[in-house]
Formats: structure tokens, sequence, C-alpha cells
């Protein structure tokens, strides 16, 4: 979990240092495609949407605190997103498998499956706060280094392959 949150919040922070590099070219015609487009959509939805998910709790909570709620009124507009959410998440899944067959079986479609229902509730506030943590690090100027990534997985089954047919690895 360190490690998966270390890299979520440099991948903020290096999303907001990419916007800020390029600023110029945001919205702007001269960048084509890129200033027109894909700029605009990471500041617009990956850069600002934990900002104002955050806000919206913080305006929540206020109101729930201060404020006479609808509760019934909530509580369906809250299932209707979350509702909403899965069927946009499993259709993903579903054409998915159509098309590509990713997943090589049915255990690991099932996995996915649950795991649609349980991410907003456990990954999707894990990654918002690592976003959030990204932004405040590169706003105040915390961590400026990226930082060593121990990798587990890949480079040791290849090490132990290599390794086991006699061949030579070297470190550059």
């Amino acid at each position: 979990m360190k490690i998966f949150l270390r890299q979520r919040v440099r991948w903020s922070r290096g999303l907001l240092q990419s916007i800020h590099l390029h600023r110029k070219m945001i919205f702007n015609p001269k960048y084509g495609r890129t200033g027109m487009i894909t700029i605009p959509y990471y500041l617009l939805f990956e850069l600002i949407v934990p900002v104002l998910e955050l806000l919206g709790v913080i305006f929540l909570i206020l109101n729930l605190l201060f404020f006479d709620i609808n509760y019934p009124f909530l509580f369906i507009i809250s299932v209707s997103f979350y509702l909403f959410f899965v069927k946009i998440n499993l259709l993903a899944i579903y054409f998915d498998q159509i098309e590509h067959k990713h997943y090589s079986n049915i255990k690991e479609v099932m996995l996915l499956i649950c795991v649609v229902f349980l991410e907003p509730f456990l990954y999707h506030p894990i990654n918002n706060y690592a976003s959030l943590k990204g932004y405040y690090n590169f706003l105040f100027n915390r961590e400026k280094k990226w930082g060593h990534m121990p990798r587990k997985g890949f480079n040791q089954i290849s090490n132990k392959i290599i390794k086991k047919q006699n061949y030579t690895v070297e470190k550059y």
C-alpha cells in the first residue's frame, strides 16, 4: 500500500507539473489537438475532479451538520449515481471481453465484477487522497524528487529464468 500510494502521489504531482510546464498550450489552437483537447482534458477531468470531490464531501458534511437535508432524496441520488457507475463499468468489462478477451478465465472476470461494486468505497478514496497529496506536495514544494520505486514481479521472474538458462545479467 505504501508503494502504491507513493506511485499515485508521484503521478498526480507529475500531472500538475506537466500542466504547469505546458500551461501556454491550454486552449491554444497553435498546438492543435494537444492544446485544444488533450491538455484541457487532463486539466478539467484528471486534475480538477479530485478537488471537486473533496469540496463535495466537505459541503455534504456541512449540510448534514447545519442544514435541513432531504434524506430520502439524498439516498435516491446517491444510489442512482452508484448504480450508474456500476452499469458503466460492467458494460466496459462486457465489451472488453467481447472485443479483446483480456481475461483468460471466468474466475478473473468474476473477480473484476466484484471489484466494480467495491471500487467507489475502497480504491477511489485512496486514489483521491493520493492525488490531493500530490497536488499539495507540488504547490508547497514538498518532495521534489521522484524517489526510488522497488519493483516486484516480472524482474524477479525474468532473473530466475535467465539464471536457470545460464545467461548472465549485466546491470547498467
